[in-house]
C-alpha cells in the first residue's frame, strides 16, 4: 500500500510541477555585483548556483540559518524580513550588499519613496528585476539610474518609453526610462 501512495504522490508532483518541464532549465538571478555574495531568494526558485540559496517557503529560523549577505525577494517579503528584524524575531548580521525587488512583470516598478523605504529599513540599495510567470528575466533596472533595461523584447513599462541614446553605465541593452525625465532635463539645460 505504502508503495501504491508513494506512486501517486509522485505522479501528483510531476502532475502538478512547478510549471517548467525537464527540457527548460529554471532560469538564473542576475544579481547586480561579481561575484555574488551569499544570496538568499525568498519565494522563488531559480538555478543552482554558488552562493544562492532558495527558500520558497521561508521562515526566520531558516533565513537566519543561511547567513545571507543580500537578499532577493519581492518587495511585500522585504518588508516582511524588514518587520521581523525591526520586532527583533530575525537577526540578519551579515547582510551588507545590495537588495534585489522581484517584481512580477503584471507589477508596476518601484515608486522613489518606495525604493527609501527600503533604504531606510535595510540601508542598503534597492535594485529592481522584472520577471515573468516562470521566473525569467525580463527587464532590470539600470545601475546608472537611467530606467530599465530590456532582458526579452516585448516588453512594456506603465509610464515608460523607449530611450534611444546610449546609457550611461555602459550595458548595451535597450531601455526604457520614465516619460516627460528627458523633457524635464532638457529643460534645465
Amino acid at each position: 500500500m505504502s508503495t501504491l501512495l508513494s506512486s501517486l504522490l509522485s505522479l501528483r508532483w510531476f502532475a502538478l510541477g512547478d510549471g517548467l518541464s525537464d527540457a527548460e532549465p529554471r532560469p538564473a538571478l542576475r544579481y547586480p555585483i561579481s561575484p555574488m555574495p551569499r544570496v538568499a531568494v525568498l519565494g522563488w526558485h531559480f538555478a543552482p548556483a554558488r552562493n544562492l540559496r532558495c527558500l520558497p517557503q521561508w521562515n526566520a529560523k531558516q533565513l537566519e540559518a543561511c547567513r545571507p549577505e543580500a537578499l532577493a525577494a519581492s518587495p511585500a517579503e522585504l518588508l516582511l524580513v524588514a518587520a521581523l528584524r525591526r520586532d527583533g524575531a530575525l537577526r540578519l548580521p551579515a547582510l551588507d550588499y545590495p537588495l534585489v525587488a522581484l517584481l512580477r512583470e503584471n507589477e508596476t516598478p518601484l515608486a522613489e519613496s518606495q525604493l527609501d523605504e527600503l533604504y531606510t529599513l535595510f540601508g542598503l540599495p534597492v535594485h529592481q528585476q522584472i520577471r515573468n510567470s516562470e521566473g525569467r528575466l525580463l527587464a532590470y533596472d539600470c545601475l546608472a539610474g537611467s530606467g530599465f533595461h530590456i532582458a526579452r523584447e516585448g516588453i512594456s513599462l506603465p509610464g515608460m518609453t523607449p530611450a534611444l541614446e546610449i546609457c550611461a553605465c555602459g550595458d548595451p541593452a535597450p531601455r526604457l526610462r520614465q516619460a516627460g525625465r528627458a523633457r524635464a532635463a532638457g529643460a534645465i539645460l
